[in-house]
């Protein structure tokens, strides 16, 4: 696996916007489901493996979406003054099985 994701690694980033979740989450149809190989798994899981698995050299993956929060935990929200980059991060929130997960993915994807 190490040679393959070597290879085929070019220099590029690859992660998913709060605006590309609400498009993808609405697209959650049987195309959707056959392309990123998922049936019940949570969405953001999926949208995690699907850009840990690219071919992106960095794979870039916000906390909120490893924790499966939802807009209430945006960052910002584009257009607006007020009300940017307050929401942070809980204490204890990385629970021991999120931890598994991800560094499952880690070690699987190479990155």
């Amino acid at each position: 696996a190490r040679l393959y994701s070597e290879f085929f690694r070019s220099c590029d980033l690859a992660f998913v916007t709060e605006e590309q979740k609400k498009y993808l989450t609405a697209f959650y149809d049987a195309f959707a489901r056959a392309y990123l190989a998922f049936e019940n798994e949570a969405i953001n899981w999926v949208f995690i493996r699907a850009v840990f698995a690219s071919v992106a050299s960095i794979a870039v993956v916000p906390l909120q979406d490893v924790l499966g929060l939802g807009s209430e935990a945006r960052m910002n929200l584009p257009g607006t003054i007020k009300g940017n980059w307050t929401w942070r991060y809980s204490r204890g929130a990385l629970t021991e099985e999120i931890r598994d997960r991800l560094h499952a993915l880690t070690r699987i994807y190479d990155r």
